[in-house]
């Protein structure tokens, strides 16, 4: 898993990433069509816009949201699959 911060300042988890799709655990909901913009501390800050296609409560209070990234570029999508392989 891969901690990333929330425009808002929430933190949030990267769970999974296969291509544009992604999904995140956070501690707020997004409803679908809202905008998320993502800051990855993995290349300085850098910025990724993840269009939510819809988020679900779980038992323990957090959100799991799942989305599409958005003007992500090919190096840090490169980066971030090459980590989806370390993800549970």
């Amino acid at each position: 898993m891969m901690r990333v911060r929330l425009a808002r300042g929430d933190d949030a988890t990267i769970v999974k990433i296969a291509g544009e799709s992604i999904s995140l655990i956070a501690t707020i909901s997004a409803p679908p069509g809202a905008s998320l913009e993502v800051t990855i501390d993995l290349r300085a800050g850098e910025r990724l816009r993840v269009k939510v296609h819809g988020s679900k409560k779980q038992p323990d209070g957090n959100f799991i949201i799942d989305g599409r990234c958005v003007d992500m570029t090919r190096e840090l999508r490169q980066e971030l699959e090459a980590l989806n392989t370390k993800l549970p």
